[in-house]
């Protein structure tokens, strides 16, 4: 293989690496926006979801209830939470995808709006 051939490649190689990345952050943004949505449809209390510099605050007709918060430190944490459900969820947090001021307060948040959450798990 000559130096041409070699560099032709390499150059192909990072193409489709980038095009790879480019889909991924798309997909990554359609679900962020999907499950965002859902979690919109809490009841009681109310949820800080932060990312970044960005925070989505979701208020339920009865925000007293519990006030939590989920910061989400990569956002792999949305395809586990997505295709995974309330175990994505688990198996995002043991990976240190998000964290919580008080873990109990998100657990505590999710039981009682379970409506919402199994509507997460059917997709």
């Amino acid at each position: 293989m000559s130096a041409d051939e070699f560099s032709l490649r390499q150059f192909a190689d990072k193409l489709q690496d980038q095009e790879h990345t480019a889909n991924e952050g798309r997909l990554t943004g359609w679900l962020r926006d999907k499950l965002i949505a859902q979690l919109g449809k809490i009841q009681l209390g109310t949820l800080d979801i932060i990312e970044g510099d960005m925070t989505h605050t979701i208020i339920g007709k009865d925000p007293e209830w519990v006030q939590a918060d989920i910061e989400i430190k990569h956002p792999q944490f949305f395809r586990y939470l997505a295709f995974g459900g309330s175990v994505g969820a688990a198996e995002a947090y043991m990976l240190g995808y998000w964290d919580s001021t008080d873990l109990t307060k998100v657990i505590r948040l999710f039981a009682i709006n379970q409506s919402t959450m199994d509507d997460m798990e059917k997709g």
